[in-house]
């Protein structure tokens, strides 16, 4: 009786040893498990977070100026070729004894030659000529100004025949006494893209 009691508290023994075996083996798998989760959220939310962080923006490239035509350079805008030989401002008004103009603000006399470089004849005509003050405004030709400045050439609807040139053109600008005239935009005709020149 003594030996089978001694040989059922062995196997008792036995027996929790081998449960609580198993019960360590199953928490360290679900410790393993639960590692291996958090892992893999962690790396989940990491990938998210790229996800929604936007590439670096590049920086955009320089935009290219186109260059502007200087004085003494010839500046073609169709069949026109324009050479622009100086500039006078400050005067307050233009045109001899009996016929002349008085400036709303300062006279600029930009003098230029004008040469027909088509094979058909092109009208010529001052007022269309464009200038720009160092404010960005833009400004119109004074045509009258213009007719009474060129004493001795015309300027005014004048026609060039191909290979003919005007030299010596006067265009007058009227523009506010605390501005300059920083360049001339030069067409051909009302209808041209125009070709510009720096005054300075």
């Amino acid at each position: 009786m003594k030996t089978g009691m001694k040989k059922f508290a062995i196997a008792g023994v036995a027996a929790v040893a081998v449960l609580a075996t198993m019960g360590e083996g199953s928490s360290s798998g679900d410790s393993e498990s639960g590692s291996e989760e958090t892992t893999s959220q962690e790396d989940s939310s990491a990938g998210d977070e790229a996800a929604d962080e936007e590439p670096a923006e590049e920086e955009p490239a320089e935009e290219e100026t186109s260059s502007e035509f200087g004085i003494g350079d010839p500046a073609r805008d169709g069949k026109f070729e324009f050479v622009v030989s100086g500039v006078e401002c400050g005067a307050d008004e233009v045109g001899g004894e009996f016929l002349s103009e008085t400036a709303q603000g300062q006279f600029c006399l930009v003098t230029m030659s004008v040469t027909n470089i088509g094979d058909e004849s092109q009208l010529f005509d001052a007022g269309s000529q464009k200038g720009v003050t160092n404010t960005g405004a833009t400004v119109d030709a004074d045509s009258t100004a213009s007719l009474y400045a060129n004493e001795e050439s015309e300027s005014f609807l004048e026609s060039i025949n191909p290979g003919n040139s005007l030299q010596d053109v006067v265009i007058v600008y009227d523009i506010a006494p605390d501005q300059t005239l920083e360049a001339v935009e030069l067409y051909d005709s009302l209808f041209s893209n125009g070709v510009t020149v720096a005054l300075s």
